[in-house]
């Protein structure tokens, strides 16, 4: 293993060992003291055994918990364009958790939920789906925010997936014909210019990320009061617990003419 490869496994596993370790804590517990150790990362880490023994307890732990089945997986789920099953699981059970989390009533609903492609970074393959894998398909600290757009800022946003070849998309339907977003429907019904939508997507894209500046200067911006990654979680264990597998198919959500 390269001095790099190393550096990126000590930092991984250090970030992963926070992670769980703030997460596990009880309202009841509390951080009592912190001791920390500068280790130099230089060409004679490759046989240092220091570095192992620094980071055996936390990898033995840190494996032990990536180890850990959430839910199991009926279908490979794989990520692409217009559209796919990872895409269309990922909005949907997004769309859930923040409707659950945010509008329990059901009053004043989310309408619909857009992420990118790119935004994933890992398939799930069929079987047990693992915690590790979580990591793997979102590695970023990203929060689920609401954003509420006028009509017009949302006929860009379909527009903006009608030029990319596609994005994924909840609760919505569109077609692509010539770079533009046609037969749009919202919950199955046509777009109504007189009324403001919701979007729940992530805090990065929300802010601008990957060129969507039309959730700039939005009618409102709410957080959900959960990360992505936190909901995919979530969601992979309710899903457990009432007995059900994951799975995900193409249901047309994005095509084209």
């Amino acid at each position: 293993m390269s001095n790099k490869s190393k550096l990126s496994t000590i930092l991984f596993l250090g970030s992963l060992f926070l992670f769980l370790s703030f997460n596990a804590c009880t309202s009841s517990e509390s951080i009592r003291s912190v001791k920390k150790k500068n280790i130099e990362i230089n060409k004679d880490i490759q046989g240092d055994t220091s570095v192992s023994t620094i980071i055996s307890p936390y990898k033995d732990d840190l494996d032990k918990k990536m180890n850990e089945v959430l839910n199991t997986s009926d279908v490979d789920l794989t990520i692409g364009s217009p559209e796919s099953n990872l895409g269309n699981l990922m909005t949907d059970l997004c769309y859930e958790v923040a409707s659950a989390m945010y509008f329990p009533t059901d009053s004043n609903k989310i309408d619909f939920c857009l992420f990118t492609v790119g935004g994933f970074r890992a398939s799930i393959s069929k079987g047990p789906i693992k915690l590790g894998k979580v990591f793997e398909v979102m590695p970023f600290e990203n929060e689920l925010v609401i954003i509420t757009l006028s009509y017009d800022k949302v006929i860009e946003l379909f527009d903006y997936i009608a030029i990319n070849g596609g994005e994924p998309l909840s609760h919505a339907q569109m077609k692509i014909k010539d770079n533009k977003a046609i037969a749009i429907k919202v919950n199955g019904m046509d777009l109504d210019p007189k009324r403001n939508y919701k979007v729940v997507t992530s805090d990065y894209l929300a802010r601008g990320g990957d060129n969507m500046v039309f959730f700039s200067d939005p009618i409102n911006y709410e957080l959900a009061g959960i990360k992505l990654r936190e909901a995919i979680i979530l969601y992979f264990k309710q899903e457990a617990e009432a007995g059900r597998s994951i799975s995900s198919s193409i249901e047309g959500r994005v095509s084209y003419e």
